[in-house]
């Protein structure tokens, strides 16, 4: 059954396909000075009637997480937790996550897993987390778990197709290119099979989103100067609708990213994407971890705009044979 709290946090991948690589920090270190609850939690203020029922509370609090009011939003999802109020408990670890605390998300997570819980949605979303430490292996292990327990109703061939456009980011941010566009025409396939009863407008706009992933690992970063001057525009879905950014050249480079949106929850992501792409003068950068669905957004937008402005592929070059990666425990 698709959950509604999973559209806020489908997300898998934490960084651009081919994105430089990022000194990531180590999961391992930040969870050995971590203590549950946080001694934040206490002396973060709220002034929320926390005996409304949690089907009110939860609106209430992805409306805090949309207004960058990360611990305030923690604190009452830790509160209704602790009251047992709070669904299967789903939504517990991916408003932590959302909330930017990475590391006691992904133990939440792991324990939420355990006890019996590997949705697609729900590897998908500790997956993510585990790309935000660099973790590799611990992604692709637990999205195989995900390919393992797809649905069998009608959202069967779309959770197919979101496991391996995940996948397809993993091997993006490994740097194997080979594997990353196997997995992303695999999605691309998937998602015009699909019989899902709602939504089925938007899956021609996943198709180009994972087209467009799939383009951007082997982009050219154009020479300075080589760009045509002027404004170009491009839209990719996002978690609420089109993501719409205007990308303007002048001098032959990449001088302004504007960014329109209807998102709810997106972090950083208008802001930050932008200022990495004029920086970069290129495609190839991270995206803003817990805001994933709309940086890729931002950047399949880009990446249509660029190529009206003559940005190209970059030539073919073998790929070595890339050794095969076995699942592994997570």
């Amino acid at each position: 059954m698709l959950r509604t709290a999973a559209a806020i946090a489908a997300a898998v991948v934490l960084a651009a396909p081919g994105a430089a690589a990022t000194k990531r920090p180590a999961l391992a270190a930040e969870q050995r000075k971590l203590k549950v609850p946080p001694a934040w939690l206490a002396s973060t203020p709220t002034s929320y009637d926390t005996n409304q029922p949690w089907k009110k509370a939860r609106r209430d609090i992805r409306g805090l997480l949309g207004k960058a009011k990360y611990r305030e939003a923690i604190k009452l999802t830790y509160i209704y937790m602790q009251k047992k109020d709070i669904g299967d408990g789903h939504e517990y670890p991916m408003y932590i996550y959302l909330g930017r605390e990475f590391a006691w998300a992904e133990l939440e997570y792991r324990r939420f897993v355990a006890s019996g819980h590997t949705e697609p949605h729900t590897m998908k979303q500790l997956a993510s987390i585990y790309l935000h430490y660099g973790e590799h292996k611990k992604a692709l292990g637990v999205l195989n778990v995900a390919l393992q327990h797809l649905p069998t109703n009608v959202w069967r061939t779309t959770r197919d197709a979101d496991v391996n456009e995940a996948l397809g980011d993993v091997y993006a941010q490994m740097g194997d290119a080979k594997r990353a566009s196997q997995h992303y025409r695999k999605a691309m396939g998937l998602y015009p099979q699909s019989k899902q009863p709602w939504g089925r407008q938007n899956l021609p706009k996943r198709v180009a989103k994972a087209k467009a992933k799939m383009e951007i690992l082997t982009l050219h970063t154009p020479e300075p100067g080589t760009l045509r001057d002027g404004s170009y525009k491009g839209s990719a879905i996002g978690y609420m609708g089109d993501v719409n950014t205007t990308v303007t050249v002048k001098g032959g480079k990449i001088a302004d990213v504007k960014v329109s949106h209807r998102e709810n929850i997106y972090g950083t992501a208008v802001i930050d994407m932008p200022k990495r792409i004029v920086a970069a003068q290129s495609l190839k950068v991270d995206c803003v971890t817990g805001a994933t669905v709309t940086s890729q957004a931002i950047l399949a937008g880009a990446h249509e705009a660029l190529k009206q402005a003559g940005m190209t592929q970059a030539p073919r070059k073998a790929q070595p044979q890339a050794q095969p990666q076995d699942p592994v425990a997570f």
